[in-house]
């Protein structure tokens, strides 16, 4: 069965737009394998900053044919009174290549037409492809893309060449001043010359003999062992950067270490920064040694085989010098100002426009941090810590050393903090006060830490919606979205500060109310529901069923982590044969409640059958068996809901036996009363009524 082959190759594309650049391709061709009614076996995609390709194997040599219903004229208008087709009915006929006796009346959501079942023969696969190519690569996503000459299409940089191969036929397309062809490139300067690709079968091994890796985890692996080898010949081991491995993949065709060395006397330079120094400005990897501690050498990846390792590697340590002693000379002259002075210019930084200088956000989140040190109970000494962290922690954005690392804000501020003395428990809070930056970044260690954190990221939401700047659709300039995210992560994680979500919200909005036109409570309730909807969408995401996460959250989100654990219990107990079958009636008694103003006090004197007293009774004796129980546990919750699972009788009886909404207001409202009484035991875990039960 065939194969097909597209490659796409062009100038150098950023690291960054590879991947998932490549993601993008195999999907899209899915799609068109898919529409063109042709089936494939395995797809694989290839990648390097030269060239993006997808091979899709075991295509059919054409595709099936089909028979399909087709439609012309409103059957009124395609025959006569005697059923005779009319010129419209002919004329449809002949269009559709149709003989007219073929036709007959289909009937439609529009009414009757004329119609027919046709025989729709197969094209050959080639052709079937390609008129969607162009399309496929016009339709590639990257952050930036590009028009050069004068041509009337745009990719992420200059496209060169379109290779496209179904075995060994050329697909024939064209776009922009491109037609496809079966001449791939080599490595830029190892082999230039265009090559014929024969078959998409020879196409890794032709790539591989012109120095070109082309398949991205093989050159991945490739560099981990080159990096690992020089780590070893220099006495130590690579720092570990994933980030940084990820990102030399797609910088190199064919991957090449160098190891070099630099003075030892930049060793005083925080290790931070000049680990940064060698990644961010050459993408060098840090080497260490055993015990984690930084070394005088880096190794870098070349794009080309060297002749002269010696020669290659002086070049390198050269630039590097001239880097690190630009390190060098902003470290000194922050150590000769000092944090606190530092501190003192953030008056003169704008944070921004609407909400003042950065020196008021770091009034409002030192008082945000204090507020919530003291509500989990923190003594003096901790909370002056807390304090003095907080005073600091933004100071290092005057630096000159974050002028040229922006990335090293808060991490230049906790070393600075440790060469001046600070406590270390300051100096590590200013440290980790940006975390987590992102999805996989680790949430702070540090109690001070993760309060400072939650200060910072709450003062910039509550701030920012003040103001009236909220994300909407993909429009989040100030990445509040990710900042909610790591709220919630702390507050779920870090499960013994014991924080309230609202509470802390209703503090941090109550300092900024006065920057935007909306009341306190309207911001708070509007902050509020932008992290229940952070909550439920991560909730949602981790498999959760999105009822049980709807009906949770509806019940109150106090504290993330307790709320966490009730979505997990109820999500384990839906499918418990024990547990699943009294949610049914609970889903009925939560909605009969649904806008009533149903009593708390249930009166036994107006008990008309016995099913209302059974279901009362045992209401009863549970809620003050379980009256004190804690749910703040996914097992806690489980044996809470378990212990109350004999309910589901009497509620059943009960439904059948009794009129909830009778027309007799002194029954019903007392039969109110009772529903409200078995709502109340379930109450706090979720709104049942919410539930999706099948």
């Amino acid at each position: 069965m065939p194969t097909f082959l597209l490659e796409i190759g062009a100038e150098e594309l950023p690291a960054g737009y590879v991947e998932p650049a490549l993601a993008a391709l195999a999907a899209e061709i899915g799609r068109l394998l898919n529409a063109a009614r042709l089936t494939c076996g395995n797809v694989a995609t290839y990648g390097t900053p030269r060239r993006l390709a997808v091979m899709a194997e075991g295509l059919p040599e054409s595709q099936p044919d089909v028979e399909e219903t087709v439609t012309g004229p409103p059957a009124k208008v395609g025959f006569d009174q005697g059923g005779r087709p009319t010129k419209a009915a002919l004329g449809f006929a002949r269009g559709q290549g149709l003989d007219p006796a073929e036709l007959k009346v289909i009937d439609t959501p529009k009414g009757p037409y004329v119609g027919a079942l046709k025989k729709v023969v197969g094209r050959p696969a080639k052709e079937a492809l390609a008129p969607g190519l162009p399309e496929i690569i016009s339709r590639l996503p990257f952050p930036k893309t590009m028009r050069w000459a004068d041509f009337d299409v745009k990719f992420a940089r200059p496209v060169r060449w379109l290779l496209c191969l179904l075995d060994d036929q050329v697909v024939p397309f064209t776009w922009g001043p491109l037609a496809s062809g079966n001449l791939t490139r080599g490595h830029r300067f190892h082999a230039p010359e265009p090559m014929v690709v024969p078959h998409p079968s020879a196409y890794l091994d032709l790539l591989r003999r012109a120095e070109v890796v082309a398949d991205v985890a093989a050159r991945r692996d490739l560099i981990r062992g080159e990096v690992a080898r020089a780590a070893r010949d220099l006495g130590g081991r690579v720092y570990d950067d994933p980030g940084l491995i990820n990102e030399v993949t797609n910088l190199v065709e064919l991957p090449v270490a160098v190891a070099g060395r630099f003075d030892e006397h930049f060793l005083k330079i925080p290790d931070e920064v000049v680990i940064t120094a060698m990644r961010e400005h050459q993408r060098y990897f840090a080497v260490v040694d055993d015990a984690g501690k930084l070394l005088p050498a880096f190794i870098a990846i070349n794009n080309t085989r060297v002749r002269d390792e010696v020669a290659a590697a002086r070049g390198h340590e050269r630039v590097l010098r001239a880097r690190l002693a630009d390190a060098e000379f902003f470290f000194n002259e922050d150590r000769k100002v000092g944090l606190d002075q530092l501190a003192q210019g953030l008056r003169e930084v704008v944070f921004h426009s609407k909400l003042g200088a950065s020196a008021e956000k770091v009034a409002r989140l030192s008082a945000l941090a204090e507020g919530m040190a003291e509500q989990i109970g923190l003594d003096e000494a901790a909370r002056s810590r807390v304090r003095r962290a907080a005073l600091l922690c933004k100071a290092d954005l005057v630096s000159q050393m974050v002028g040229e690392f922006p990335s090293l804000q808060g991490v230049v501020g906790g070393a600075y903090a440790r060469l001046q003395g600070e406590d270390e428990e300051v100096a590590s809070a200013m440290a980790e006060h940006y975390r987590p930056a992102g999805a996989g970044d680790e949430i702070p260690l540090s109690v001070a830490g993760t309060l400072l954190s939650l200060a910072d990221k709450l003062d910039s939401i509550c701030g920012f919606f003040a103001v009236g700047i909220v994300p909407s659709g993909k429009a989040d300039p100030f990445a509040l979205r990710r900042q909610a995210i790591a709220v919630l992560r702390m507050l779920r994680e870090k499960r013994d500060l014991d924080l309230s979500l609202p509470a802390v919200v209703e503090r941090a909005v109550a300092q900024v109310a006065d920057k935007g036109k909306t009341t306190a409570a309207y911001l708070a309730a509007e902050v509020s529901s932008f992290f229940r909807r952070r909550l439920d969408r991560m909730l949602v995401e981790e498999g959760n069923d999105p009822g049980v996460v709807d009906a949770v959250l509806e019940a109150g989100l106090d504290r993330v982590a307790h709320a966490v654990a009730r979505v997990q219990a109820l999500q384990k107990l839906l499918g418990d044969p024990e547990a699943a079958p009294l949610f049914v009636g609970l889903k009925r008694a939560f909605n009969i409640l649904k806008n009533q103003d149903a009593p708390q006090k249930v009166d036994e004197a107006r008990f008309r059958m016995k099913e209302e007293k059974a279901l009362y009774d045992l209401v009863e004796k549970f809620g003050g068996e379980l009256r004190t129980a804690r749910l703040f546990e996914i097992e806690d919750i489980t044996a809470y809901i378990l212990a109350l699972r004999d309910l589901k009788g009497p509620i059943d009886a009960y439904f059948d036996a009794v009129m909830v909404m009778d027309e007799d207001e002194a029954l019903r409202l007392n039969r109110l009363a009772t529903m409200n009484a078995v709502a109340a035991l379930f109450r706090p875990l979720a709104d049942f009524s919410r539930l999706t039960i099948k």
